[in-house]
């Protein structure tokens, strides 16, 4: 680990008897852009971690008027503070009181903490505030110690406050899990107890964590890791106790002189421990399960350092003390510039945080390995056929992590076994829901959000081109149910076409080519396949119901258009497009100049770009049929009939009202099955309709004499 000075917010006095200055308590907001510190003088000062300038202070209050005996001795915002327009600090003070502070925008656009400040909640007691930590799990709630060793919780609703529990025995350290489900106090003779907040199923519980051999004056817990430390011993325990059974235990020593601990504090991961003492602090790692020493930082003349805090994206630490000063630490494993687009900073072997360059005010992407192994490489990849680097891949010895930048939940970790002297694997980001990855003459379908595979298939053509995945939510095109499916080749004349669902028992479907093929792809609804093979001609696949159909010869370019099912060709200097491909007469053609790059949609328009004589060229879509194509998809038919009636009249007219009846009778849309009918002047069938549609019988009856009468 690095441990480097990144900026002074303040200096040391000159002055070192003058002690109004000492650091006494200091606090990260939840996104870790702001800090608050406390000084001995009772003031609060707001610092920007982004500018390290101080833009808010604060005069605190006495408990009673006209005293200003007192001091701050404890800060802690509140958690998971995504409100734009406000924030709480609360602040505990030895004159035995905890106040609630709480800014708010004066006005649209500013600092939250150049806003106005107020008081919202005081919580008046008998003793000195020890210490106040504020549980994640419900922030209308905060926890905090008092001198006399109660342990007590206010009410941010109600103003009130009742015990927890009480020791009979001095409170002088208090600590939080991350999950904000259990606490731990520390007294003056030794004990230190455990506290589980109550839930739906059992109530509150307090029992003796350890009895441990020194004054627990410095306690923290972070995930599974517990520390308990004294002036001189440190100790570290798991979630069950017992200092017989203590992880590991060590002495402070600074070559042959033992120096006192004056506060300590773990990181958000617990794998890092920042210890603090006289003109210097240590920064402990874990590894194997262990804690070893890997820097001290001496600082001449700052004497015991009295507060320390960890940024809660862990990548730096803050160290106030006794003379005034204020230092802010990087404390990463390593850190890059990726791209030129990304900062990379692996703030431990087992965490890795992502940040955006253009945009540095938004909160990093966190990755962390979840069986504690080192992420060893990490790449950052676009879509397929786009320039904007999205998808995170990163590699432990044993697990790929995948992520998705747009949203902070879609990351997936999946065991995955790599091969000494193979590293030959490459990622498919064709789907938005999913990543297909390709390694050792397999294919691995991963979607983001979850921590398995969705599948995994043999084939030695593992290419962009030559495998297709589609996912499909259930609402898309009105099915009951989301649709998963992969189009691969099994060998480079078969294709098969698998379910990816977990519900669902149907056999993969394989279709048999007498020839190599170049180029697969799945239509956007999962019911046709579209390939092409070293011939140049074009098939569809109608996936239901298992048969090809031969589109098209002398093909040199073919893809489904962007987010609907209408196919585009070219063949020589004739662009071929089918808005139905159920019917493979029914195309479109046009004359067109160079040759197709690839198809863009723009709002409702779907554009064919070809390059010809080092020029780019744009060739539009008709809008109508483009629109009705991606309407009947989704069964959407009175939007169908709208567009027709809008339409000019033309050779397509008549199949376009026929796709339009056969479409409305299946959902069972008789208005729209009426009108078809009447515009293909099939007054017999409209008639029939009209009859049923005013008839009192069942739906399936209806249908049932309808097929009759179709047929």
């Amino acid at each position: 680990m690095k441990v480097t000075h990144e900026s002074t917010l303040t200096e040391q006095k000159a002055d070192l008897g003058n002690f109004k200055t000492k650091v006494t308590a200091v606090a990260y907001t939840s996104d870790g852009f702001h800090l608050a510190v406390a000084t001995a003088d009772r003031l609060i000062a707001i610092f920007s971690t982004e500018s390290c300038e101080r833009i808010d202070r604060l005069n605190t209050k006495p408990c009673s008027r006209g005293s200003k005996n007192y001091l701050i001795t404890s800060l802690h915002f509140e958690p998971d503070d995504k409100s734009n327009s406000s924030r709480k600090l609360a602040i505990g003070q030895s004159d035995s009181v905890l106040f609630v502070y709480k800014w708010s925008v004066s006005e649209p656009g500013a600092s939250i903490f150049h806003g106005k400040k107020s008081i919202v909640n005081k919580f008046l007691e008998t003793a000195a505030v020890v210490s106040v930590v504020w549980p994640r799990i419900n922030p209308m709630q905060c926890v905090y110690a008092l001198m006399n060793g109660k342990i007590k919780i206010g009410n941010l609703r109600s103003n009130k406050s009742h015990l927890l529990y009480a020791i009979e025995s001095n409170t002088v350290s208090l600590a939080i899990n991350s999950r904000g489900t259990e606490l731990l106090s520390g007294h003056s003779d030794g004990s230190v107890y455990k506290y589980s907040f109550a839930t739906l199923s059992q109530e509150g519980k307090c029992s003796k964590f350890v009895q441990y051999s020194q004054t627990p004056y410095l306690l923290t817990w972070r995930r599974s890791s517990i520390c308990v430390g004294g002036t001189t011993k440190i100790a570290f325990y798991d979630e069950s106790g017992n200092e017989e059974q203590a992880i590991q235990t060590m002495d402070n020593h600074e070559g042959e002189t033992r120096t006192v601990c004056t506060i300590l504090g773990m990181s958000p991961n617990g794998e890092s421990l920042a210890i603090g003492s006289f003109d210097r602090f240590c920064i402990y790692c874990k590894k194997n399960g262990l804690w070893t020493k890997l820097r001290t930082k001496v600082i001449e003349n700052m004497l015991c350092v009295t507060s320390l805090a960890w940024n809660p994206n862990g990548s730096s630490i803050v160290i106030g003390s006794a003379s005034g000063l204020l230092d802010i630490y990087s404390t990463t494993w390593r850190d890059y510039v990726y791209k030129n687009a990304f900062e990379v900073t692996h703030i431990s072997p087992t965490e890795v945080f992502v940040h955006d360059i253009e945009t540095p005010n938004t909160v990093p992407v966190a990755l962390q390995s979840s069986l504690g192994e080192e992420i060893t490489d990490l790449d950052i990849y676009p879509s397929l056929g786009g320039v904007e680097l999205r998808y995170i891949v990163a590699k432990t010895p044993s697990t790929l992590i995948l992520c998705d930048m747009t949203c902070v939940t879609n990351t997936s970790q999946i065991p995955f076994h790599w091969k000494t002297g193979q590293a030959n694997e490459h990622y498919i980001f064709q789907e938005e829901k999913a990543c297909v990855v390709c390694y050792s003459s397999e294919i691995t379908v991963v979607e983001y959000g979850r921590n398995v595979t969705s599948g995994s298939f043999r084939t030695q053509h593992a290419s962009s081109e030559l495998v297709s995945l589609r996912f499909i939510a259930e609402d898309a095109t009105n099915r009951a149910g989301s649709l998963q499916r992969i189009a691969y080749l099994h060998d480079e004349s078969t294709i098969c076409i698998s379910r990816l669902d977990t519900n669902t028992d149907l056999a993969p479907v394989s279709i048999y080519h007498g020839h190599s093929i170049d180029f697969l792809e799945l239509s956007q609804d999962c019911a046709y396949c579209l390939f092409r093979d070293v011939t140049r001609h074009l098939y569809i696949i109608d996936i239901n119901l298992n048969t090809k159909t031969n589109f098209l010869a002398m093909c040199t370019y073919a893809q489904w258009a962007p987010l609907s099912n209408i196919v585009v060709a070219q063949s020589e200097k004739l662009i071929h497009v089918w808005y139905n491909t159920r019917e493979s007469e029914q195309v479109v053609l046009s004359q067109i100049q160079g040759e197709i790059m690839t198809i863009e949609k723009k709002d409702a328009k779907i554009e064919v770009i070809t390059e010809h004589e080092s020029s780019t060229l744009s060739y539009s879509l008709s809008e109508d049929l483009s629109r009705f194509s991606n309407a009947i998809d989704i069964n959407n038919v009175q939007s169908c009939v709208h567009i027709l009636e809008q339409m000019e009249e033309s050779t397509l007219m008549i199949s376009l009202w026929k796709r339009l009846l056969c479409s409305s009778l299946q959902c069972f849309d008789l208005e729209v099955a009426y009108r078809s009918a009447v515009a293909l002047s099939d007054n017999i069938l409209a008639e029939r309709i009209k009859v049923l549609s005013q008839s009192n019988e069942e739906e399936k009856i209806i249908r049932l004499k309808l097929c009759k009468f179709v047929s």
